[in-house]
C-alpha cells in the first residue's frame, strides 16, 4: 500500500483516524484526461503544462471536455448468511460514476471512438486538485478503469439540449481509498486542449514526368475553417503501396486551407494526411488519410 498527497502526508504504513487539519474535501471531478497505461510521471512533470502537453501530441492523453452533471453509481458489496451463521460475500462493491456533457455531435463522436475499453483515467477538481494513483515513490499513474462506455447523445427536447453521458466502472476501490494521489499542478487543467479534428481532401493530383502534385484542402471538423499555417513536416505522403514519400514542397495558396504537395516521384496513386498530430499556433491537429489518383 501507498499514497501520497499534497494536501497531507502519513507517516507510517498504519494509517492512523485522526482528523487532523486534512482538507476534508477536494472538490468535485469537473474534467478527467483518460490516458494509457504509459503515461506515468513524478510529481514535478505532472505539475507543468508542457509534459501534458508532450501527452497529448503523442496520444497517450486524451483531455475530455467539462463536465456538466456527476451521478455516483457505486455498488455495494452484497453478502449471504448461512443458517449455520457463517457470512459470505457474494458480490464486491464497485465504484461506478455517470459523467454528463453537453457537446456538439462531433465532440460526442470523438468521445464515442474512445469506449469500450480499458484506460487509466486521472481527474482534476474544482480546487485545483489532480488525482490518480500513487504507483511508487514519487511515481503516479491513472486510476484504472475496468469499462468505459460513452452511450448514446440524448435526443434534443424543448427544454433540455443534447446530452453525452459517459459511465466508468473502475477496476479496483483501493485504487483510490487507500493508493490515492493527490497533487496541486502549477496551471489551471481546464485549460488544456484536446486535439482537433480535421478534414483532408485531395482536389486534384497530377503526375507529370516524375513530377508528383496533390492539391490537398485541410478543413476544421465542426466549423469547416480552412486549416491555414502548415508546414512541409506537417503532411505525410504514401504511394500506393504505403511506402512514405519525401515531399520536396507544400505550398498554401493564400490563406485557404489549400496546399500544393509537390514530391520527385513516380507514384500515380497513395494517400494524403495531416503527420500524427500537429501543431499550429496554441492548437493541435489530426485528419483523415485521403487517396488520390492521378489517371
Amino acid at each position: 500500500m501507498s499514497n501520497y498527497s499534497e494536501l497531507c502526508v502519513s507517516d507510517a504504513d498504519l494509517l492512523g483516524t485522526g482528523v487532523g487539519n486534512c482538507a476534508k474535501s477536494l472538490g468535485p471531478d469537473v474534467r478527467f484526461f483518460l490516458a494509457e497505461s504509459t503515461f506515468t510521471g513524478t510529481a514535478a512533470q505532472l505539475k507543468t503544462k508542457a509534459y501534458w502537453d508532450a501527452g497529448i501530441v503523442a496520444k497517450t492523453v486524451i483531455p475530455f471536455p467539462l463536465a456538466t452533471e456527476i451521478e455516483g453509481q457505486n455498488v455495494e458489496a452484497t453478502y449471504f448468511e448461512a443458517s449455520s451463521g457463517a457470512t459470505f460475500k457474494t458480490k464486491d462493491e464497485k465504484r461506478k460514476t455517470m459523467y454528463t456533457f453537453i457537446e456538439n455531435i462531433v465532440v460526442h463522436s470523438g468521445m464515442k471512438s474512445h469506449a469500450d475499453r480499458s484506460w487509466n483515467v486521472w481527474f482534476y477538481t474544482e480546487k485545483g486538485y489532480l488525482r490518480c494513483h500513487t504507483k511508487g515513490a514519487d511515481s503516479y499513474e491513472g486510476l484504472k478503469l475496468s469499462n468505459f462506455f460513452v452511450n448514446a447523445q440524448t435526443t434534443q427536447n424543448f427544454s433540455d439540449p443534447s446530452m453525452t453521458p459517459v459511465i466508468m466502472e473502475f477496476n479496483d476501490v483501493d485504487d483510490w481509498d487507500m493508493d490515492f494521489g493527490v497533487l496541486q499542478p502549477d496551471f489551471d487543467m481546464k485549460d488544456l486542449e484536446g486535439v482537433f479534428q480535421s478534414d483532408a481532401v485531395v482536389n486534384s493530383s497530377t503526375q507529370v514526368t516524375g513530377t508528383l502534385t496533390v492539391n490537398t484542402a485541410i478543413t476544421v471538423k465542426g466549423t469547416n475553417s480552412p486549416l491555414s499555417g502548415l508546414l512541409l513536416a506537417d503532411f505525410e505522403l504514401k504511394d500506393a503501396s504505403g511506402v512514405v514519400v519525401t515531399i520536396d514542397s507544400a505550398t498554401e495558396t493564400g490563406a485557404t486551407g489549400v496546399y500544393a504537395i509537390v514530391a520527385t516521384d513516380a507514384a500515380i496513386a497513395g494517400t494524403v494526411s495531416l503527420k500524427d498530430v500537429v501543431t499550429v499556433g496554441v492548437d493541435y491537429y489530426q485528419s483523415n488519410i485521403a487517396t488520390f489518383a492521378t489517371a
